[in-house]
């Protein structure tokens, strides 16, 4: 009889620990997604502060007509 209590006890802990368990990781995607997302964001946000500046319209014609010069 105590043998079979015990694997009970053991059981229902194990099944306990394990929605425990789940319970802590059932956020996790999301806040995964939106990490990623806010990443992308800045680097779009960089991004678009740089060409916006004018710096890189000027440096692109010019690496062009470097190309087509060396031809």
């Amino acid at each position: 009889m105590t043998h079979q209590l015990a694997a009970r006890f053991t059981a229902r802990t194990t099944v306990l620990r394990d929605r425990l368990e789940a319970r802590r990781e059932a956020g996790q995607n999301s806040l995964e997604y939106l990490g990623m997302a806010l990443v992308a964001g800045i680097v779009i946000a960089a991004i678009v502060g740089v060409v916006n500046s004018g710096a890189v319209g000027p440096k692109i014609t010019e690496a062009w007509n470097n190309i087509i010069k060396a031809n």
